[in-house]
């Protein structure tokens, strides 16, 4: 185990690393990556146009197009600077009432230094990082694996897509 921007990251495993690649490769690992920062971005109060103005206000963080993606999907993308410096690489999780953004764990405080002051009146900004836990099942073998645990076609759900499901009959 190793400390990682707060947190204590395993990086030697039993087998190895090679060995730990090799089988997420060819069938699937688990990994926690809840250390990364998840911060909602909506609408400051319920109205007429819902997550409007949280999506319009993304649209300008980020530097890949939102509006190519619809409610469901996500993206990855770049956040930069006004003068094109890049402050982290995101992935935007697209829903009607606003957008959740994952940021490395090291740039958790740098993205919400420069979100903050940005952000305009009806917009709500909230740290929802140490609220949800986040894990990441990789490799070929990881739906099928993954599947028999949850209540949803997860075979309807598409690449870069995501999804509510209930995992082992909890919400």
């Amino acid at each position: 185990m190793v400390g990682f921007a707060g947190w204590e990251m395993p990086v030697q495993f039993p087998t190895g690393p090679i060995e730990e690649h090799r089988i997420v490769r060819e069938d699937a690992g688990l990994f926690d990556v809840s250390h990364m920062g998840r911060y909602w971005i909506g609408a400051a109060s319920d109205s007429e146009d819902g997550g409007a103005p949280a999506h319009r206000f993304v649209q300008e963080l980020i530097t890949n197009d939102l509006d190519r993606i619809e409610s469901g999907r996500l993206l990855y993308t770049p956040l930069c600077l006004e003068s094109g410096g890049v402050i982290d690489d995101v992935t935007v999780y697209r829903f009607d009432s606003g957008c959740l953004l994952v940021v490395n764990a090291s740039n958790r405080d740098a993205v919400r230094e420069w979100i903050a002051p940005r952000v305009p009146s009806g917009v709500l900004f909230e740290d929802r990082s140490d609220a949800l836990a986040q894990l990441a099942l990789q490799g070929p073998g990881a739906q099928a694996r993954f599947a028999p645990l949850v209540d949803g076609d997860l075979d309807a759900l598409g690449y870069y897509h995501h999804g509510s499901f209930r995992v082992l009959g909890t919400p």
